[in-house]
C-alpha cells in the first residue's frame, strides 16, 4: 500500500472501535491493504475488554500513517469520534464503524472525484450490504443520483433533499473537515442517523461529490433493519 499520497486532497480514516474483536481485522485489513490508501489512519479504541487492541497494535505495526489512541474513559461513538478529531490533520476523513469494511478503490476514486470538485463538503458513493460472514446480500437500497462520477451544487443537493430524502450512503461519507466542524459535527440525539443529517447539512451549504459504485460494505447483523 502507499502510505504517502503526492497529490490531492489529504484523507483521513477514523475508526472508533469498542468490543468488536470478532470483524476489527477485516475492517483494518480493507483500510490497510489499499493500493491507494488514506494518509491517516486513527483507531480509537473505547475502553474495549476483548482482545481488540492487541488485534489493532499487531495489523498497525510497521505502518507510520496509522495509530492507536485508547481512551481511559468509555466516550460512545461519538465522543470516539470526537478524539479522534483531535489527531487528525488531514482535509477531509472517512468515519468507519469497526464491524463494517471499505472496498479496493475507495480512496483512490475518492480522491480523484473530490480534487475535480474542489471545495467540496462531502463525497459519497455506493455499498453493498454483507452477512456476518462477509457474504453479499444485495446492494444497499439507496437512490442512484448520477450515472457517472458527478459535482452536485449545493442547490442541487438540496433538490435532491427535498424529492429523496436521504440519499447518501453512510458508511461511504467522507467529509470536509472544515465543513463538519462547521456544522457541529455529530448531534447524538439523531443516534445512528446523526451522521446522515449532518450530511444532509453539509451539501447544502458547500455541495457534494458522487462516485455510482459500490465501494464499501455494511454488515447486516442477525435481527437488524437493513
Amino acid at each position: 500500500m502507499t502510505e504517502a499520497q503526492p497529490h490531492g486532497p489529504s484523507i483521513a480514516v477514523i475508526l472508533p472501535n469498542r468490543n468488536d474483536a470478532r470483524y476489527l481485522r477485516r475492517c483494518l485489513r480493507s483500510v490497510l491493504d489499499q493500493e491507494v490508501g488514506p494518509d491517516e489512519l486513527i483507531v480509537v479504541d473505547d475502553q474495549s475488554t476483548d482482545d481488540s487492541v492487541a488485534i489493532i497494535r499487531s495489523l498497525i505495526a510497521g505502518h507510520a500513517h496509522a495509530r492507536l489512541v485508547q481512551s481511559p474513559v468509555n466516550l460512545g461513538v461519538y465522543g470516539a469520534v470526537d478524539q479522534g478529531l483531535k489527531h487528525s490533520r488531514s482535509e477531509y476523513v472517512l468515519f468507519l464503524a469497526a464491524n463494517d469494511f471499505v472496498l479496493p478503490g475507495i480512496f483512490a476514486r475518492a480522491r480523484a472525484c473530490i480534487a475535480r470538485s474542489p471545495g467540496v463538503g462531502v463525497w459519497s458513493a455506493l455499498a453493498w450490504l454483507v452477512d456476518e460472514e462477509d457474504r453479499p446480500l444485495r446492494l444497499h437500497p439507496s437512490p442512484v443520483v448520477a450515472l457517472r462520477d458527478a459535482q452536485l451544487s449545493p442547490r442541487r443537493c438540496i433538490e435532491l433533499a427535498h424529492r429523496l430524502g436521504n440519499w447518501f450512503t453512510g458508511t461511504t461519507l467522507i467529509y470536509r473537515r472544515s465543513a463538519v466542524d462547521e456544522a457541529g459535527r455529530f448531534d447524538p440525539a439523531f443516534m445512528g442517523l446523526s451522521d446522515l443529517f449532518t450530511a444532509l447539512i453539509v451539501a447544502s451549504r458547500h455541495g457534494a461529490a458522487y462516485s455510482p459504485a459500490p465501494l464499501c460494505a455494511i454488515r447486516k447483523h442477525a435481527g437488524s433493519y437493513l
